[in-house]
């Protein structure tokens, strides 16, 4: 009989990486012992599960493996009937020790009992019991998610640091703030991002950077984070402009 994690592991004295083929042999001293970190043992000061995330379909399976273990899932079809079952069965037993006023009030009472069955039997997470605890409610999420291109958005911070640190340095000429204010290629490709004009045909490149940078005076207290989060560029429709020239005649008026 084979262990199905595969115990006991084969020992490596290093961690080598197979140019052939990309397998990663991780380090091991030990067959019976997972390797693990004594830094982030001595920083987390607990028993933990961190571990390097390699590839992509890791990082599928190991959202897979988080989300299933957190959320706990609705109970079977058969499991329901049963239950059901079980609340209708305990319901008809006693309905002669409880007094109904009425065929609804019965009906009432039965639903109460099989929805007090399900609920007893249904698994709750730790995140859904400290979520009620707290009163706090449940809410829908877009899923949405936006792009924030930070390498190019520090190396541009980075730049325009620079520039201001060497004209409090030194006396510039022609010269030198023709070099200094040249921005290299790379770094625009960088921040630049493809957006559809019109047809499928013609594309522009746009800058949220920038689209920050010269937003109006009314997002002036906006941070980059929530401009990339809750703003996108869209198209003035024929309703937006006649809200436009509405306010525009609004505002004209004496």
């Amino acid at each position: 009989m084979s262990c199905r994690l595969q115990y006991p592991k084969e020992l490596h004295d290093t961690t080598t990486i197979n140019t052939e083929t990309g397998e990663i042999l991780m380090r091991c001293a030990h067959p019976m012992m997972n390797n693990f970190n004594e830094w982030f043992l001595l920083a987390c000061r607990c028993n933990m599960d961190i571990k390097f995330i390699w590839s992509g379909a890791d990082t599928k399976v190991l959202i897979y493996y988080i989300s299933d273990y957190i959320t706990k899932k609705n109970l079977s079809f058969h499991d329901t009937n049963s239950l059901i079952y079980q609340a209708v069965e305990k319901f008809e037993k006693n309905k002669n020790n409880i007094s109904y006023t009425d065929a609804l009030d019965k009906s009432r009472r039965l639903i109460l009992r099989c929805f007090n069955k399900l609920a007893s039997q249904q698994e709750i997470s730790s995140v859904q019991v400290a979520s009620y605890l707290m009163e706090w409610s449940d809410h829908y999420t877009s899923h949405t998610f936006v792009n924030i291109y930070v390498i190019g958005i520090e190396r541009y911070s980075e730049q325009s640091l620079s520039k201001v640190i060497l004209k409090k340095a030194i006396n510039y000429t022609n010269n030198n703030s023709s070099v200094i204010n040249n921005i290299s290629s790379d770094i625009l490709e960088s921040v630049n991002e493809i957006d559809e004009v019109g047809d499928d045909e013609h594309l522009v490149l746009c800058n949220k950077r920038i689209d920050y940078e010269l937003r109006p005076n009314e997002l002036s207290h906006i941070c980059l984070y929530e401009f990339y989060s809750d703003y996108r560029k869209a198209k003035l429709t024929s309703s937006d402009k006649a809200l436009f020239e509405s306010d525009s005649t609004l505002t004209s008026l004496p």
